[in-house]
C-alpha cells in the first residue's frame, strides 16, 4: 500500500517591480533604512506589485510612493528570480524613460548615482546582484 502524498502548499512568487533609473552612465541605487529588512543594504529603488498590478504600473506608484517623483516607465529590461527565507520572489527591472520632480527619501535613508562599472562595490541585496551583473554586461556590449 503507498503512502499519501503529503499535501504541500506551494506560493506563487512574490511580484516586484524594480527601477533602471540612468543618467551620464550612472544607475540609481537607494539604501534600505535600518529598521527594515535588509536594513542598510542597497537596491533599486521599486516594491511589491498589489493584485492585478502592472509591474510598469506597479513601479510608476512606487517611484512616487517612494521618492516623490512622478516617472514614465519604459521597456522591461529583465525578469529574475530569488528565494528569500520568507519566499520566492520575480523582480521586473524596468527602464524609467524619464521622470519629474525632485527625488525626495520617504522609504530609504540615501540616494546615490552609482557609475554602472562600480555597481558591484556597493552591499545590494540579493535580489538586485543577478540585475546588476545583467546591466553591466548589457552596458558593456552597447558601449
Amino acid at each position: 500500500m503507498r503512502e499519501p502524498l503529503a499535501q504541500t502548499t506551494i506560493r506563487p512568487a512574490r511580484q516586484v517591480s524594480a527601477a533602471i533609473l540612468l543618467r551620464d552612465n550612472q544607475l540609481l541605487l537607494a539604501r534600505r533604512l535600518p529598521r527594515q529588512g535588509l536594513g542598510g543594504y542597497w537596491e533599486l529603488p521599486g516594491g511589491k506589485c498589489e493584485a492585478g498590478e502592472t509591474p510598469a504600473a506597479c513601479l510608476r506608484r512606487e517611484l512616487a510612493e517612494e521618492l516623490c517623483i512622478s516617472a514614465r516607465i519604459g521597456a522591461c529590461f529583465s525578469r529574475t528570480f530569488h528565494r528569500y527565507p520568507r519566499g520566492l520572489i520575480c523582480t521586473h527591472s524596468l527602464f524609467v524613460a524619464s521622470y519629474h520632480g525632485q527625488l525626495l527619501l520617504r522609504e530609504h535613508d540615501q540616494l546615490a548615482w552609482v557609475a554602472i562599472p562600480r555597481l558591484l562595490d556597493y552591499r545590494l541585496t540579493a535580489a538586485n546582484v543577478p540585475i546588476v551583473q545583467r546591466l553591466q554586461a548589457w552596458w558593456r556590449q552597447s558601449g
